[in-house]
């Protein structure tokens, strides 16, 4: 399961009051109760944290993912930093890359190898993917994962009119059954399971626990019901 977080340039710069160690390092003011909900959600279960803002400047996401660093504290909680942005990535020693599907063109492969030269033969290299042939780029290129989407109308994207739905994720996962496929948009613990049954790894989410009045239940409502969906028959 994994969190995404994009913001509007210059957000980073609100106040944010660092301390309480023990709750993943962050006492948000009003304004970033996000990231005191994103520190709870770290602690009870969450894998990854997608930090990514394609209008922003490199000074700013830098300064945000330093933010969201802290406030994964001491959980197990994987940094992944967004927009392709090495740079930023390797300022915050993030765990791993995020690419946007409009860089994955030619060359894509050499980008992937890049990557994992200044974060580590270990980090993580994924991609956001809308159809199959960009999941056929992005998976040829060496990516670790897809970010498949969007599968449901989204709060996030509310410009969007038609979504890609579960048959993005069931496409790719019978063309490319080796790939770590996510699943994003509009997803929450009433229909995780649809996208776990439709062929997905996991799911990344964002209003769904940056918005919960108790983010740790909402992480585990999440998981049981997507454990509980690799049980049943597809």
């Amino acid at each position: 399961m994994a969190v995404t977080r994009g913001w509007k340039d210059g957000e980073e710069g609100k106040e944010i009051n660092v301390g309480n160690e023990d709750h993943g390092g962050v006492e948000a003011t009003e304004e970033f109760t996000w990231l005191s909900n994103l520190a709870e959600a770290c602690l009870h279960g969450c894998d990854a944290v997608l930090v990514r803002s394609p209008s922003s400047s490199r000074q700013s996401r830098t300064r945000m993912a330093s933010l969201v660093k802290k406030a994964l504290g001491t959980s197990r909680t994987k940094l992944i930093v967004g927009d392709g942005d090495l740079d930023a990535a390797a300022a915050v020693r993030a765990d791993g890359i995020h690419f946007p599907q409009r860089l994955i063109q030619l060359g894509f492969a050499d980008q992937v190898q890049s990557a994992r030269k200044v974060l580590g033969a270990a980090a993580l290299v994924g991609a956001s993917a809308h159809d199959l042939e960009a999941v056929g780029r992005a998976a040829e290129a060496g990516a670790d994962y897809l970010l498949l989407g969007t599968i449901f109308p989204t709060s996030s994207h509310p410009e969007k009119v038609r979504v890609e739905g579960l048959s993005l994720v069931q496409e790719t996962r019978l063309a490319f059954p080796q790939v770590m496929c996510i699943g994003i948009g509009g997803i929450d613990d009433g229909n995780c399971d649809r996208v776990i049954q439709s062929g997905a790894n996991g799911v990344a989410v964002v209003s769904y626990i940056l918005d919960a009045e108790d983010p740790a239940s909402a992480v585990k409502r999440m998981k049981a019901r997507m454990l509980g969906a690799l049980a049943l028959p597809v």
